[in-house]
């Protein structure tokens, strides 16, 4: 019986890994391919567009794109955002936070 569930769980744990591994390759090559460049979402200057696309290497194939994304992904390192000019994994761990009280507030609230 034991096995059975231990085999389960490491099924479900890979489907999940492969689930996420799909949807994040999926949103990194649909940002790819849209039209315009990472660089230029935001109002600034053409040198400091020109600066940030050589920063996110946005000149490199998509393949090699791919590539250094993905090694930084299994790293989790998330890079640094280009609104704010922070890691993005301290932004994430800031929101976190609160999303998860706010989370635990709403889960208290229905079941009480």
């Amino acid at each position: 019986m034991r096995s059975g569930f231990l085999r389960f769980v490491v099924r479900r744990l890979g489907a999940a890994a492969a689930l996420i591994a799909i949807v994040a390759s999926a949103a990194l090559l649909l940002a790819r391919i849209a039209p315009g460049s990472d660089a230029s979402a935001f109002d600034v200057d053409p040198a400091a567009a020109a600066v940030e696309c050589e920063r996110i290497r946005c000149q490199d194939s998509l393949a090699v794109q791919y590539g250094v994304w993905f090694a930084r992904a299994i790293r989790l390192d998330l890079g640094l955002s280009a609104r704010y000019r922070r890691p993005v994994a301290n932004l994430v761990a800031e929101r976190g936070r609160n999303s998860l009280v706010l989370g635990c507030s709403a889960l208290l609230l229905a079941t009480v």
